[in-house]
C-alpha cells in the first residue's frame, strides 16, 4: 500500500514539474524499492537512510513549523508535500510561479529540512 502511495507522489512530482516546464523532456519515475523491514522499524530508522515519510497534509505542516499564512498559499499554488525535494526547483518555478522572495523559500527549504530530521527521527509518528 505505502509503496503504491510513494509511486503516486513520484508521479504527482513528474507531472508537476511537467508543467512547470512544458519545454523539457519528462522526467522519468522510478518505482519506489520494497523495504525488507517493517514499517514501524524503517520509520524509524534514520541510520539505515530508509525510511517511509509520513503523509500529512499541508494545514499540519504549516502548523508544527510556523509557516505563515501567505506562504502557506504559495505552497498550495506549487502542490507542496511534505517532504519534497525543494533542490530540484529552481527560481523559475519557486519564484516566478509560486511567488517566493529568496529569504522567504530559504525559510520554507529549512522547515522542510526540519520536517525531513523529524521524521526520521519519528516524531512524527506519534
Amino acid at each position: 500500500m505505502e509503496l503504491m502511495m510513494m509511486n503516486m507522489i513520484q508521479q504527482q512530482q513528474a507531472m508537476m514539474n511537467s508543467r512547470l516546464h512544458p519545454g523539457r523532456p519528462p522526467t522519468p519515475v522510478l518505482p519506489a524499492s520494497i523495504s525488507k523491514t517493517s514499517d514501524t522499524a524503517s520509520a524509524s530508522a534514520p541510520a539505515t537512510g530508509s525510511f517511509l515519510l509520513p503523509n500529512i497534509c499541508l494545514e499540519d505542516f504549516c502548523a508544527r513549523y510556523s509557516v505563515e499564512p501567505k506562504d502557506k498559499a504559495r505552497l498550495e499554488k506549487m502542490e507542496f508535500h511534505a517532504g519534497d525535494d525543494l533542490d530540484i526547483l529552481g527560481p523559475d518555478d519557486w519564484k516566478d510561479f509560486g511567488g517566493f522572495m529568496a529569504l522567504s523559500w530559504s525559510r520554507i527549504k529549512a522547515k522542510n529540512q526540519e520536517f525531513l530530521r523529524d521524521a526520521r527521527l519519528g516524531l512524527w509518528n506519534k
